[in-house]
C-alpha cells in the first residue's frame, strides 16, 4: 500500500484522520489494525516529505525574491561612482544670500 504520487497533502491527512477515527473506536479487528498502522506510517512519511519539499521550495522562492530586490552589480557601481557635490551647500548659501 504505497502512497500515490498524485496524492495531495490534504488527501493524505484526510485518510490519516479517517484511520485514526477507526482505531479510536476500538472495534477494529487485530488483523486490520496492523494494516491500518502500516498505512498510517506511510501517510505520515508522505506528509513529512511533502512538508520538507514545500519548505525547501518556499526558501528558494524567498531567496529569489531577495536577490531580485537587491541592486544589480551595475547599480552598485553606479552608486559608488556618484560623487557628492561638496560645493552644493556653499552654492545654496550663496543663492540664499543673493536673494536677501
Amino acid at each position: 500500500m504505497e502512497t500515490n504520487n498524485n496524492m495531495t497533502y490534504q488527501e493524505a491527512i484526510k485518510e490519516l484522520e479517517s484511520i485514526v477515527a477507526e482505531i479510536e473506536k476500538e472495534d477494529i479487528p487485530v488483523d486490520d489494525l496492523l494494516v491500518k498502522v502500516k498505512r498510517s506510517s506511510e501517510l505520515i512519511r508522505f506528509c513529512q516529505t511533502k512538508l520538507t519539499q514545500t519548505e525547501e521550495e518556499v526558501e528558494k522562492a524567498l531567496q529569489g525574491l531577495e536577490k531580485s530586490s537587491e541592486p544589480s552589480e551595475r547599480e552598485k557601481k553606479d552608486e559608488e561612482n556618484v560623487q557628492p557635490d561638496e560645493n552644493l551647500e556653499e552654492n545654496q548659501q550663496e543663492n540664499d544670500s543673493e536673494q536677501e
